[in-house]
């Protein structure tokens, strides 16, 4: 795809410009500047409808003898290069950090976009 803006470049109000249309050009440039195609952009969307800052349910265990719990966890990235993966961040309920990357097919079994549907889970 062609650019249309210049990379890294800071647009500004001036006499040619619009007033506020430099707004618009500098989100423009910001999508240009990620590289990705309209195509990436469409498949981040689709990726199990998570976006970046989501809240999500994990279930999970801190250690393998303990019982799971449901952790609230936030989107923190996503890929879609050679898998559609995506990464979230919360606390154990003993402050612990967690840190988890899952594949799209991770949502329904091990993550949740409700508190509801992981007790439903954790309760099977």
């Amino acid at each position: 795809m062609e650019r249309l803006t210049e990379k890294g470049h800071q647009y500004h109000s001036c006499e040619f410009m619009e007033d506020g249309l430099y707004v618009y050009m500098n989100r423009l440039r910001e999508y240009e500047d990620t590289g990705l195609t309209p195509e990436d952009i469409l498949k981040l969307h689709i990726t199990c409808g998570i976006e970046i800052g989501d809240t999500v349910y994990v279930l999970t265990k801190y250690l393998s003898s303990l019982k799971p719990e449901i952790i609230e966890a936030k989107v923190i990235r996503k890929t879609v290069k050679t898998r559609k993966t995506f990464s979230v961040e919360g606390y154990y309920q003993n402050d612990n950090y967690y840190k988890g990357t899952f594949v799209d097919k991770s949502v329904g079994r091990t993550v949740f976009l409700s508190r509801e549907e992981a007790e439903r889970k954790l309760c099977r």
